[in-house]
């Protein structure tokens, strides 16, 4: 895993090739854009084959990069040519190239490509084969160090010029990622990797991120690794001011409260409408208690759980039993519609043997019937009266 929660563990003095030993993401980003701009005859870039190109597993930037957007950029590349050439790099023991800067113009060359295929355009099929690359080499004296080292050089390419800073869910992880690799690849303390991130930030938006900085360090900091993924997953309904009040809470009382959510959430379907009522009644609870003594609040923090826990499964098993009964009586119908539509059966093949038009007109009148006038048991019971006052005159 590239990025751990024990970093002081974890910290070394490193230095990661001569693209990563810089001491600022001023530097840094400044070089990456020197990397995108160098001109398609420079020795430095090279034309890699779009099949041996794969995009970065821990490129979080791309949720935006819809079919509609991917078909805008390469009409434009069509129209203008590629302004900007992808960043790649390698990774030992591995074939092709990993991109680190330039994902959508390289989804944009495969488009252009295979549409010259679609109506067999050999010289555009050449030409949008190979997407120029800048191939980087990172150098790590630690291979468990790659993977950051890559992850730094993927957020300086998007952080400060993409949606890295507008879009809140992208910046929240990219935050935390960008703070422990600069304490992780160059050593810095938090402070310093921090005020690095804050700064490059400023430079581009004129925005100060400090207080935001801060906060997603203390979440990613205080918060026990299971919790923190799960308030990070899909499962989560916890929003960014509770979030934040959790990092209160000592280890123990996390993973009591991670229970609890989990058992909310993995029951959130049968819950139906009171899941928001529950969800709020803890939300409440834990709450009020987050400021009281840790010496007395984890006891009430237990009760609270376990009440709320017997509260679900309570709901659940009640509504088993409902449901159960709910198919012994649809079971018990089908039975009676079924004795219905034999005995229907029985009384017409009864009435050809007998010219009644009163008990046809009776027997047809109650098949028509709607169950609002009358229910199954009485039609039932009144049909088998019929067929007892055929059976008589027959």
């Amino acid at each position: 895993m590239a990025i751990t929660k024990n970093l002081k563990a974890r910290r070394n003095r490193n230095t990661v090739g001569s693209m990563l030993s810089m001491d600022t993401a001023d530097s840094l980003s400044k070089a990456i854009s020197e990397n995108e701009a160098d001109g398609e005859n420079n020795d430095s870039v090279k034309r890699v084959k779009i099949s041996s190109l794969r995009t970065h597993e821990d490129n979080i930037y791309n949720k935006n990069d819809t079919e509609d957007a991917i078909k805008e950029l390469a009409e434009n590349i069509k129209k203008n040519g590629l302004m900007h050439n992808a960043v790649v790099t390698q990774r030992p023991d591995e074939g092709g190239y990993i991109i680190l800067s330039g994902e959508r113009r390289y989804k944009a060359y495969e488009y252009l490509y295979n549409q010259a295929k679609s109506v067999g355009d050999a010289d555009k099929m050449r030409e949008y084969s190979a997407l120029p690359c800048k191939i980087l080499t990172i150098s790590v004296p630690d291979e468990r160090l790659r993977r950051n080292a890559e992850q730094l050089y993927l957020d300086t390419a998007n952080v400060f010029t993409r949606e890295g800073i507008a879009d809140h869910e992208i910046f929240e992880i990219v935050s935390t990622r960008y703070v422990n690799n600069l304490m992780l690849v160059y050593n810095m303390s938090e402070a310093e990797a921090k005020n690095t991130l804050r700064v490059g930030i400023q430079k581009q938006t004129g925005i100060d991120r400090r207080r935001t900085i801060d906060r997603n360090m203390r979440i990613y900091r205080e918060l026990i690794p299971e919790l923190y993924r799960f308030l990070h997953s899909d499962e989560s309904d916890v929003s960014k001011k509770d979030t934040l009040m959790l990092t209160d809470f000592s280890v123990d009382e996390q993973k009591i409260i991670l229970g609890v959510l989990k058992t909310l959430s993995s029951y959130k379907i049968r819950l139906g409408v009171t899941y928001g009522e529950r969800y709020s009644a803890f939300q409440n609870k834990v709450y009020e208690i987050s400021t009281e003594d840790e010496r007395t609040r984890k006891d009430k923090l237990r009760a609270i759980a376990l009440a709320c826990e017997d509260d679900i499964l309570a709901y659940v098993r009640a509504q088993n039993t409902t449901a159960r009964s709910r198919d012994a009586d649809l079971t018990a119908e089908m039975i009676m519609r079924r004795k219905y539509a034999k005995n229907i059966d029985n009384a017409y093949s009864q009435i050809k043997k007998l010219s009644s038009k009163r008990i046809l007109k009776q027997i047809k009148s109650l098949e028509n019937s709607k169950n609002d006038d009358i229910s199954l048991v009485e039609k039932l019971n009144e049909l088998e009266r019929l067929i007892r006052e055929v059976k008589s005159q027959l």
